[in-house]
């Protein structure tokens, strides 16, 4: 079989259609034309799935349909699936990798960029509310949370809150030696009977900026926000319970779209993001990936 190549394979096929003549079509310009059509009409339809995908935000599916055609597509349009699988599991390397270079519309990401990586995170999030995966949002916002009224706390109430972690290189948690000889303690520990020295929680971080920050609306927003974790985040982690939107406005008396907003809004109050056309990045991609699919 090492010496089985194209001549070996025509040779082949050639015995075969002369074996099976009385029963197979012949050989022939015009058969070799239909089968050309049935071909690109095949491949158009394969492009419609992918397009399918997109619009839904399946990035991964989109992928796996673009590996069947890949050599019927651009090497452009398989690296924009591909970077585009990468970006919706926030993995830089693989998007970085795959990103065709100065296209305009997503640029690669540093993974020291915090802001950068914060709102690709954010977005995310606003992926999951369009996919309808209420679930998986409810269970992806407590890590953003924190991050969120960290930057708050950091721009906002003039403290540098990670100088109370522990060690910079493991999971937030609280250095209790440094907290107790600190004036911001009993800040964090708000109306809390006693101070939990464990993980860092977004109820915590929002006591103190209700306590150190001079902007009324935003430590309104930033409560309403920890508010709405607080109602749904324990429930949806330790029950089974069907997640819905009606479900998460029971739970917060906040749509999703509501909740959405207060994200973007604190987003755009500590600099994560500042223009709104960003939040509509992915579109954006998906635009560009089916033009490229409309020109083949």
């Amino acid at each position: 079989m090492a010496d089985f190549g194209i001549n070996e394979m025509l040779e082949m096929k050639k015995a075969l259609q002369d074996k099976y003549k009385d029963k197979w079509k012949p050989i022939c310009p015009d058969r070799g034309k239909d089968q050309l059509l049935w071909m690109i009409g095949e491949i158009g339809e394969v492009i419609d799935i992918i397009k399918k995908h997109l619009l839904s935000y399946d990035y991964r599916a989109a992928l796996e349909v673009g590996k069947d055609i890949k050599d019927d597509i651009s090497p452009e349009i398989y690296n924009w699936l591909e970077a585009a699988a990468a970006r919706s599991v926030l993995d830089w390397n693989k998007m970085n990798k795959a990103l065709p270079k100065g296209n305009g519309i997503v640029t690669p990401v540093k993974t020291d960029d915090v802001k950068r990586s914060l709102f690709e995170y954010t977005l995310i999030l606003d992926l999951k509310l369009k996919r309808g995966e209420y679930a998986d949002f409810i269970r992806a916002f407590t890590p953003l949370g924190v991050d969120l009224m960290e930057s708050v706390i950091e721009q906002y109430c003039e403290v540098n809150i990670s100088d109370y972690y522990k060690g910079k290189n493991s999971a937030k948690q609280w250095n209790q030696r440094k907290l107790e000889s600190s004036e911001i303690l009993p800040l964090l520990q708000g109306d809390f009977s006693r101070f939990n020295f464990g993980p860092v929680y977004s109820i915590q971080l929002v006591n103190l900026i209700e306590a150190k920050c001079s902007d009324d609306l935003l430590k309104q927003r930033a409560r309403e926000l920890v508010t709405v974790e607080q109602n749904t985040r324990n429930i949806a982690a330790h029950n089974i319970v069907s997640v819905t939107e009606k479900w998460v406005k029971e739970q917060t008396g906040k749509s999703v779209s509501e909740i959405m907003w207060l994200i973007k809004y604190i987003c755009s109050r500590v600099k994560i993001n500042i223009r709104e056309e960003n939040w509509n990045s992915y579109d954006k991609m998906n635009t560009h990936i089916i033009k490229l699919l409309d020109e083949l």
